[in-house]
């Protein structure tokens, strides 16, 4: 299933720098950092690359209420860099 995840989002991140909980999710995530990097934009793409989330600003939460059941892909900018990694979301 990791595979169907990729498709259409390159390069992957797990284990980065960010830490998102709780994963698997329901109705509300949190984005700590382990430095002192700034998350600027969250984006959630959906298993076929599809963007289904968006988010600007300087935030540490996040609601996933409206998301279906299924495998994400969150990808967290700061200034530096891009860093994705997987979400699931139950219901």
């Amino acid at each position: 299933m990791e595979e169907a995840c990729g498709v259409g989002i390159p390069d992957i991140i797990l284990n980065s720098e960010f830490s998102v909980y709780p994963n698997p999710a329901e109705k509300e995530i949190y984005i700590s950092g382990n430095n002192k990097e700034i998350i600027k934009e969250v984006n959630i793409y959906n298993q076929i690359g599809q963007k289904v989330l968006h988010k600007t600003g300087i935030t540490n939460t996040l609601d996933v209420s409206m998301l279906k059941q299924g495998i994400y892909v969150i990808e967290m900018v700061s200034k530096e860099r891009k860093i994705r990694e997987k979400l699931i979301i139950k219901k």
